[in-house]
């Protein structure tokens, strides 16, 4: 190999960044399931998750058991809000081919994933996403990406944005200031046409666990997602249901004729005890009597001891 020359990287290095602080389980329960999701929508792909120390120490634990990145955030804090900038700065990073910000409190999808690979295959930098009516806004904070290192200095904007104490302020941050340096390199998905710049979503399987990209997933919605899950696979638990129940009268039947056949076997014991009885006392009998027997006395008792005999060997199963 030539010197200077580089190595060609066959596996993309592709992050999927969120922010993580404080204990409510809306974002920790959250930050967990997208950490699983990831494996089935994005195999290949990171998730990272910027922490301070706030997080529950179990949290960061479960998410390292499911092969997150986690990154420690030690800067002093801007305002309340400030941890929602700290997902912008993998921007910066030049070993990132390609990478997301997401919302901990919404959930990856099937949806998402089929707009993020048609931005990779567009070759656009960068990349937005408009899902709801309410997404009225050129980038939100949770729908964008881009290719690596493209916004070098993105630490010392949001760290002079001076805006970290209102809901919606960082959505602003990227409308506002990123927005105007990338709009003539990037794609939007938007179904409502919120902008010029909108496209359709692809086409992409049903989505399960939420409606939209970008919508906040509490718990009720978890639960409802959950039942409507069942309802889809209602005629299949049905179906293993009658099966069991069918197992259920066979093995019932099978127990019937079980029993049916100790009672059989208990009567043959029985009778083979009480035949054993009657040729040990007649024996006994036999040893007992000193008086020369006639004829006509021991006809009977040998055909008695055929008889034992006979059954006998009846019960024991010879012939």
């Amino acid at each position: 190999m030539a010197r200077g020359a580089r190595l060609r990287v066959t596996n993309p290095r592709r992050i999927i960044s969120f922010s993580l602080y404080g204990q409510l389980p809306l974002y920790t329960d959250g930050a967990i399931a997208n950490a699983e999701l990831a494996h089935r929508f994005y195999p290949g792909w990171t998730t990272r998750f910027y922490v301070d120390d706030t997080v529950p120490a179990g949290v960061v634990a479960a998410l390292r058991e499911r092969q997150a990145d986690i990154v420690r955030v030690t800067a002093p804090s801007l305002g309340p809000l400030y941890g929602r900038y700290w997902r912008f700065w993998i921007a910066a990073e030049p070993d990132v081919d390609h990478f997301i910000v997401r919302d901990a409190d919404s959930r990856l999808n099937a949806r998402e994933k089929a707009a993020v690979d048609d931005w990779i295959k567009s070759g656009k930098s960068f990349h937005a996403m408009r899902d709801n009516i309410a997404h009225a806004k050129r980038i939100l904070a949770g729908m964008w990406g881009a290719t690596g290192n493209k916004l070098p200095h993105i630490r010392r904007m949001t760290d002079t944005w001076g805006q970290y104490s209102e809901r919606g302020e960082n959505d602003r941050f990227m409308s506002d200031i990123i927005f105007p340096l990338i709009s003539d390199d990037s794609i939007c998905h938007d179904d409502h046409g919120h902008f010029p710049d909108a496209i359709p979503f692809p086409p992409h399987e049903p989505m399960t666990g939420t409606s939209f990209v970008g919508e906040i997933v509490t718990p009720a919605i978890e639960r409802q997602a959950l039942w409507h899950r069942i309802g889809e696979h209602a005629e299949t638990i049905a179906r293993y249901r009658d099966t069991l129940d069918a197992r259920d009268i066979e093995l019932n039947a099978s127990k019937a004729r079980v029993s049916t056949l100790v009672a059989a076997v208990d009567l043959r014991d029985c009778a083979l005890q009480e035949s054993q009885e009657r040729l040990s006392s007649l024996v006994h009998h036999l040893q007992l009597t000193s008086a020369p027997l006639s004829l006509r006395a021991v006809l009977p008792m040998a055909r008695v001891l055929r008889k034992c005999s006979w059954r006998l060997r009846q019960l024991s199963g010879r012939t």
